[in-house]
C-alpha cells in the first residue's frame, strides 16, 4: 500500500497530544510525521498496532519514496508465533512534537504505530465508529 498524502513539508500539525480516530472496521488511525532522506517531514496516517512490538512498518514503496537507510535483516517472532526476517531501516519520525529515532520494518500491509513508539505514552480511545483517540506523553519524573 502506497502513502498517497505523503507531500513533502505539507503543512500539518504535529501536537504533544496526537489525536486519531476509530474506523467502522476497527482499526484505530492516526497521523504523525516522518522524515525522508532530505530532511523534509512527511505526513503519514498509521494504525495502531499494540501486538507490533517494533516501531514503525511501512510498505516499501514509502520506504523508497522516503530514501530510508536500510539498516540489514532484522528476526521477529510474528503474532501468530512463527519467527520471520525483515528487513530493517533507520528513520525518524516526529512523535510528541520530537524526532525520535526508529526502526522502520518493511511490510507489505499498511502503515503501522507498534509499542516501540507508543512506550511512554497514555492512548485513550472512544471503541466506537469514529470514536476519538488521543495520546498524551506520560511524564516520566
Amino acid at each position: 500500500m502506497d502513502i498517497p498524502q505523503l507531500t513533502p513539508g505539507q503543512d500539518f500539525n504535529l501536537q504533544l497530544m496526537i489525536r486519531g480516530r476509530v474506523t467502522r472496521n476497527k482499526a484505530i488511525l492516526i497521523a504523525c510525521g516522518i522524515m525522508d532522506s532530505n530532511s523534509r517531514l512527511w505526513p503519514i496516517e498509521a494504525s495502531l498496532d499494540t501486538g507490533f512490538t517494533g516501531d514503525v512498518a511501512l510498505p516499501i514503496s514509502a520506504i523508497r519514496r522516503l530514501g530510508l537507510r536500510r539498516l540489514g535483516d532484522r528476526l521477529f517472532t510474528l503474532a501468530d508465533g512463527d519467527r520471520s526476517i525483515m528487513n530493517a531501516y533507520f528513520g525518524i519520525l516526529f512523535w510528541h512534537e520530537r524526532p525520535h529515532d526508529v526502526v522502520v520494518i518493511q511490510s507489505d500491509g499498511a502503515p503501522l504505530i507498534g509499542m516501540g513508539t507508543l512506550w511512554g505514552s497514555r492512548v485513550t480511545l472512544d471503541a466506537l465508529d469514529d470514536g476519538g483517540v488521543i495520546i498524551e506523553e506520560i511524564s516520566q519524573q
